[in-house]
């Protein structure tokens, strides 16, 4: 598709991790033309520094992103919407958190990392719902930005913790060099206002479920509170299904849950654009905690009408 000669500025002054995300965004060729070459000078306004940028982007591709949000709107309007951010362009991110998108996914760790280093914003939520692999979980240790990993069971949490445990031994074994006190507040004051860095220390988890676990509370309860008891860095933060009649496993665990209000559990799921949008509305999509999981069809990751 040929580029629209469209130019848009962009402005860093409303948070720090735009700025960030600014400089970032020059890696990325596809729908964005060169930030460095349109790049203006710092400037002050109302007491403010602000750094523009201007570039060359594609409005048609644009506008079709975000007609596809708006279609999704459409069927869930008060939901909670999680994006597969794999090979997203910074760009479309960008317009995501803009339309209130704060949860971001991806099956790959690989790809959400890679999602993490470009687009930084410390109000994100980053999930991996792939299937964990032992390849896979070893690159976790040291990915402090993922809220949550997504397991099948005890087994692959027990993998989690083992890895977990071991960058966090691998750490603490790395002294700091001895330095002044004055030097040590300097630095500990320098690196909280930047990202994460080091281990991870916990990790919250999502336990994946079928719609044949509906059935079965009782078991799901058990498996979660084992998962708890023998991997101490992991956190059970809710469920997870392949599609939306896995919200009847949400429920059903939910029933037996009342009594125990420490226990507050999300629900994710995958969302289905071809299900009548009433169904959505019936099973209480906008439901504070349930979160869909939403992926550019092919026509808008290819740029095809």
């Amino acid at each position: 598709m040929k580029p629209s000669n469209m130019q848009a500025t962009f402005s860093s002054s409303r948070h720090k991790d735009a700025r960030r995300n600014f400089q970032l965004a020059a890696s990325q060729k596809d729908l964005v033309d060169g930030p460095e070459e349109g790049m203006m000078p710092t400037r002050m306004q109302d007491g403010i520094y602000e750094e523009v940028f201007e570039m060359q982007v594609d409005g048609a591709e644009i506008d079709k992103f975000n007609q596809w949000l708006t279609q999704i709107r459409a069927s869930l309007p008060t939901a909670t919407l999680c994006l597969e951010c794999t090979d997203l362009p910074w760009i479309f991110a960008q317009i995501a958190e803009d339309r209130g998108i704060t949860y971001f996914y991806s099956k790959s760790a690989t790809g959400l990392r890679k999602f993490s280093e470009t687009f930084q914003s410390i109000d994100n939520f980053l999930v991996l719902t792939g299937k964990l692999v032992e390849k896979q979980a070893k690159r976790l240790g040291k990915f402090p930005e993922l809220t949550a990993a997504t397991v099948s069971g005890l087994e692959e949490a027990q993998l989690l913790q083992r890895i977990l445990e071991s960058e966090i031994e691998r750490s603490e074994s790395k002294k700091r060099t001895k330095v002044s006190a004055s030097r040590d507040k300097f630095l500990d004051d320098k690196s909280s206002n930047q990202a994460p860095q080091g281990p991870t220390s916990t990790l919250k988890f999502l336990l994946r479920v079928s719609k044949s676990d509906s059935d079965k509370p009782q078991e799901l309860l058990e498996a979660i509170n084992s998962i708890e008891a023998q991997c101490p860095l992991l956190n059970f933060w809710g469920l997870i299904g392949d599609s939306p009649e896995c919200t009847k496993v949400y429920h059903s665990l939910k029933a037996i849950l009342r009594e125990d209000k420490k226990k507050s559990i999300k629900m994710f799921s995958s969302f289905d654009a071809s299900l009548d949008p009433t169904l959505y509305k019936n099973i209480g999509a906008g439901l504070h905690n349930f979160v869909w999981l939403i992926s550019r069809p092919e026509q808008v990751r290819s740029g095809e009408s």
